[in-house]
């Protein structure tokens, strides 16, 4: 009789995430340089219409760009593809901009208490 494959991680996560894209899902690989540990991906599902607001107050996608640089046409894509799914992104080019966007995640959820005056 053979012995069964052992299978690897890698090939856990290529299957889990061929089946997750095969329903529609995002399977993001996530890295995070400053942090270890973390997980390896984010699956992510169509947020339903009447949730949409809710979950921004929680997540949102940032991408940062110099001043007055644009998204590459690739990056733009993958935005529309997230925002398709009810995701907010924001491109952020400028650090009150992006200080902006954290206090109104802030005040969303009720947290006013920690928002920073200048």
């Amino acid at each position: 009789m053979k012995p069964s494959k052992v299978l690897k991680e890698s090939d856990i996560e290529r299957e889990v995430c061929l089946y997750a894209k095969h329903n529609e899902m995002g399977a993001y690989k996530f890295t995070s340089p400053m942090r270890a540990a973390v997980p390896d991906r984010i699956l992510l599902s169509e947020i339903p219409e009447h949730l949409r607001e809710i979950i921004a107050r929680y997540i949102r996608f940032i991408e940062f760009k110099r001043p007055g640089e644009k998204p590459t046409a690739a990056q733009t894509r993958e935005h529309l593809r997230l925002r398709a799914m009810g995701f907010t992104v924001e491109v952020i080019d400028d650090i009150a901009e992006g200080e902006c966007v954290v206090d109104e995640m802030l005040l969303e959820r009720g947290n006013h208490d920690n928002i920073l005056t200048n």
